[in-house]
Formats: structure tokens, sequence, C-alpha cells
């Protein structure tokens, strides 16, 4: 496992930690959902499944993914991006690298993932104990935005390199 897809499930676990290290310091009523001024919009009663939601979210999401990225070397279809169908005609041997740098681009989006999820956590278990979360609300709101971007740059790169592979293909097909 590369260190990129290693990172996500780091985080995972640092989530649940953190889960775990903070239940107790948890009020009776624990918020549920903030608005985007950071106010509780609404509570529940504490519980150990209540308070791991996002944890347990997290978790499943991230080996959605994974298991996704581990059989998309074997079914590059599952995958959809503009100029899929180049990548589909392409021989295996001109498959990979492409393929390579899709299972990257899934582990940055679990990455995003769990850590939108960690800073969800940390601002309901902030907001649990009276602590303002306004300004930190909007960041766990523009994090995705701004990495949305470095994303949509990953998947540029990838459509370049399947045309890349795809010329590489036709000029070996020549010769």
């Amino acid at each position: 496992m590369t260190p990129l897809r290693l990172i996500p499930w780091l985080l995972l676990l640092a989530l649940v930690a953190f889960s775990a290290l903070t239940y107790d310091t948890l009020p009776e009523q624990i918020p549920q959902h903030l608005d985007f001024s950071g106010d509780v919009t609404r509570a529940a009663a504490k519980s150990p499944l209540r308070w791991a939601m996002l944890p347990l979210i997290a978790a499943v999401t991230l080996a959605l993914v994974q298991a996704i990225s581990h059989v998309l070397p074997r079914n590059p279809a599952l995958f959809n991006f503009p100029g899929k169908h180049k990548l589909l005609a392409l021989p295996a041997a001109y498959q990979a690298p492409v393929v390579a740098k899709l299972q990257d681009f899934l582990a940055i989006t679990s990455i995003v993932t769990v850590l939108v999820m960690c800073g969800a956590q940390w601002l309901l278990w902030r907001a649990a104990l009276g602590h303002s979360t306004s300004g930190a609300s909007m960041l766990v709101l523009v994090f995705p935005v701004v990495l949305l971007a470095a994303l949509l740059l990953h998947l540029s790169a990838i459509v370049s390199a399947t045309d890349a592979a795809h010329d590489a293909w036709k000029t070996s097909a020549r010769r």
C-alpha cells in the first residue's frame, strides 16, 4: 500500500481515537447539526452510537472507495471521467499508468472525505462543550471547495495521461 493510500486509514484511526477519548467529556445532550454560523440547530441524547456516527460513515465510505480502487485495475470501466472511452480502448499495459493515477485520485478523495469528517466531529465536540464554532465551521465548508480545485487539476492530469497513453499506443501500433 502506497503512503498516499495509507493516509486516509491513519486519519480514520485518529478520528476513531479522538471520538473514543472525547466521549466521556460530552454532556448529556450532544449536537447533531450546526448551521453556517456554528450554532447548534439539533441536539440529541448522548449515546455511543450517536457519537460514533461520523466515524462510522467515514469508515464505510473509505472502505467502499478502497474497494473500488482495488478492483479498478481489473475493471477500469468503473471510473467515469472525460476520455474514458480512450482508456478502455487501450491494451492493459497502456492502461496501467492511467489506472494508477485514478487510484491516486481515489486516495486523495478519501483523504479529503476523512478530513472533513474529522473537522465535523471536532466542531460537534467543541459545540457540545459550549465553545464557539463560528469561524471553524466555515473552514469545514471552505476546505473541501479548495481541495475540489486540486482534485479537478488531478483529474485533468488523468485525462492528459490517458491521451498520452493513447498516442503512445497508436504510435507503437503503426510500427
